[in-house]
């Protein structure tokens, strides 16, 4: 037996939300890895083939039907790479996106807004961050979002504004209020 071929026989056939077949196999979240302070879903783990097509932000669904948008998490090596893994995050949410639509205004030559263009629905996850005030500190909550969509600063994710954006481990990560 190969080193390559140790834990095959735990695979499954994961579907991906644009109707792919991916095999891997889904750990557990590590023992020890407080989520209930944080406020976070544990954060599982997904092993698949050095050849698999899977990337990161993808989403794929489970055999008991959630949904986990994959981040990366590095390779396996040994002689070469053996495997990848992917962090999966739970995406339980399903969002509208939309992005404000702006055109020039012929008097002051700015952006001006007139209306929102809908870019469709997002899986992602919203996690809690702390609170903020505004100029006039009056406090707002903030929230995280990440998901494997390709958001700008100043979108709208279910009514809420998008602010900040970064690309981490392959997958958005926003905060939005």
């Amino acid at each position: 037996m190969e080193l390559s071929q140790i834990g095959h026989r735990f695979r499954r056939v994961l579907r991906t939300t644009d109707g792919r077949k991916v095999m891997g196999t889904i750990f557990s979240p590590p023992t020890g890895t407080p989520t209930n302070a944080n406020f976070q879903a544990p954060r599982r783990l997904l092993k698949v083939s050095a050849n698999s097509t899977l990337t990161a932000g993808t989403v794929i669904i489970s055999d008991s039907g959630r949904f986990y948008l994959c981040a990366e998490n590095g390779e396996g090596e040994y002689d070469g790479t053996l495997y990848r893994t992917f962090m999966l995050i739970e995406v339980p949410l399903l969002v509208t996106w939309g992005r404000r639509a702006t055109t020039k205004d012929t008097v002051t030559n700015l952006d001006k807004v007139t209306g929102n263009t809908n870019l469709g629905h997002l899986r992602c996850a919203l996690e809690p961050v702390g609170a903020d005030s505004d100029q006039i500190n009056v406090p707002k909550a903030v929230y995280r979002v990440v998901t494997g969509g390709a958001i700008q600063a100043g979108d709208l994710l279910a009514g809420r504004i998008v602010g900040r954006v970064e690309t981490l481990l392959g997958v958005q990560v926003a905060e939005v209020s």
